[in-house]
């Protein structure tokens, strides 16, 4: 009896101990991601920074992959790699955008592209990007603390019944 339930209980521990690391990678996707998406702001600064001060995009790109680390600086060294290895700028911009799916790099990448080949004044676009993603921020912030305040209240008025309960059979 004991060997059926050893031999039932086996494919469920294997099925757990396949899913896990999805899961964990998961989470460790989702982290990197945050990182990324909370130093882009001071990134794109640098980069509108690296640009007023007349450096190319690859060499502003560059500077940014120096000075930053990962996961950003991480990241834009590896569009320098490609760009070395012989992609354009614009597929390498494409890449960073299938690795880091987001709005932000979406926008960037394609701001650059059509800069690149139209023309205009790329600081001022990188700047843009940088301020709307900060103000996103800002109201994401006050969005949490106007939730939370409601959730407090929420979780009180939940609890209060169930404390009055104990509170007054204690008392009896």
């Amino acid at each position: 009896m004991m060997l059926v339930n050893l031999i039932l209980k086996i494919p469920f521990a294997g099925a757990a101990v396949g899913i896990l690391p999805f899961f964990v990678l998961n989470i460790l996707k989702q982290k990197r991601l945050e990182a990324f998406i909370k130093q882009m702001p001071q990134a794109l600064d640098a980069l509108q920074g690296d640009l007023r001060a007349g450096l190319d995009v690859q060499a502003a790109i560059k500077h940014v992959a120096d000075e930053f680390p990962a996961p950003i600086g991480e990241e834009f060294a590896k569009i320098n790699v490609e760009v070395g290895l012989g992609l354009s700028l614009n597929e390498a911009l494409n890449n960073l955008v299938k690795r880091v799916n987001t709005m932000d790099v979406q926008i960037l990448a394609t701001g650059i592209t059509i800069n690149r080949e139209l023309g205009g004044n790329l600081g001022e676009l990188v700047r843009s990007v940088a301020e709307t993603i900060k103000e996103r921020f800002k109201l994401q912030g006050m969005i949490r603390s106007l939730t939370a305040e409601s959730s407090g209240s929420a979780y009180l008025l939940m609890g209060l019944p169930i404390a009055l309960f104990f509170l007054l059979n204690g008392m009896a």
